[in-house]
């Protein structure tokens, strides 16, 4: 695989720097409620997600959008999967095991989080992250509620089959046994 580097540093690629930047500031600055193994798993869930989607929905046959300044693979493609998306998907997994959402809590929250990321994309798009060509940014909202509803059903099975590596050393839930 070839990876092309930026047609011009501009406004997408400060954009992806400044949004991972305030990403990962965010998810430094919590208390670490996972452990290494549960973040390793949301880091590699949420790559796949991300590069699969994109090179289904945004390459030949379909080509429905395009991200950055090329349809080839780029090098703030990477930086995106990598750096970019997983911390925010640990942001909303860290809310929704903060908060200890279940049932409609759950559903709501979920919502709310695929419309605040609607938000952030439509600031991504305005930057030229992304170039639409026949994705609509509706069709994000599925999407992404899709996504964060997968990333919740691995929260669980990482805590149903290992829970010693699901939860942090010390929490209370821990120590009586409860999960």
């Amino acid at each position: 695989m070839i990876l092309f580097p930026p047609a011009v540093f501009d406004s997408n690629e400060w954009f992806i720097v400044a949004a991972s930047v305030l990403v990962w500031t965010v998810s430094l600055a919590l208390p670490k409620r996972f452990s290494l193994f549960t973040v390793v798993c949301i880091w590699v869930l949420n790559i796949y997600l991300a590069q699969t989607t994109d090179f289904i929905i945004g390459k030949v046959p379909y080509e429905l959008y395009q991200v950055n300044d090329y349809s080839e693979y780029e090098y703030f493609d990477v930086f995106l999967y990598i750096i970019t998306y997983p911390p925010a998907a640990y942001l909303m997994l860290e809310g929704y095991d903060r908060w200890r959402l279940r049932g409609s809590k759950a559903v709501f929250y979920v919502l709310a989080c695929a419309l605040v990321t609607i938000g952030l994309e439509r600031v991504s798009v305005a930057f030229r992250v992304f170039t639409y060509d026949s994705w609509r940014l509706a069709y994000s909202y599925p999407t992404y509620v899709l996504v964060y509803s997968l990333n919740i059903g691995m929260l669980r099975l990482v805590r149903r089959y290992h829970p010693l590596q699901g939860l942090r050393a010390g929490r209370p839930e821990q120590r009586q046994g409860r999960l």
